[in-house]
């Protein structure tokens, strides 16, 4: 059988433990643009969770192969790629930030 990565998708690709586990392993200092709906952060993380065409677009995301149209992004999501610095570090400490406050 041969590997295909669109079979590692995470359990809930919409949780707040698979984005962290996934900025963990992203250069601290790189920076990412906020407008750019087709590169942002969490575009970068929907397509390296399997899916091939990701958009997002204020509060929603559009996932190839997920459900029907446009899906509602947790409100984690949407506020801790916004705020700044930009850094996949930054982002990283404020997820782990808003995690801990949740539990």
């Amino acid at each position: 059988m041969l590997f295909n990565t669109k079979w590692e998708k995470p359990a809930d690709v919409f949780s707040l433990e698979s984005l962290i586990a996934w900025l963990e392993k992203q250069p601290a200092k790189k920076t990412y643009c906020y407008t750019d709906n087709g590169a942002c952060l969490l575009s970068q993380y929907f397509r390296a969770s399997g899916y091939e065409k990701a958009e997002i677009g204020g509060y929603n995301a559009w996932l190839e192969g997920y459900g029907q149209g446009q899906t509602l992004l947790p409100e984690a999501f949407s506020d801790l790629v916004y705020e700044h610095p930009r850094t996949f570090g930054a982002a990283l400490k404020r997820a782990r930030e808003f995690a801990e406050r949740l539990s």
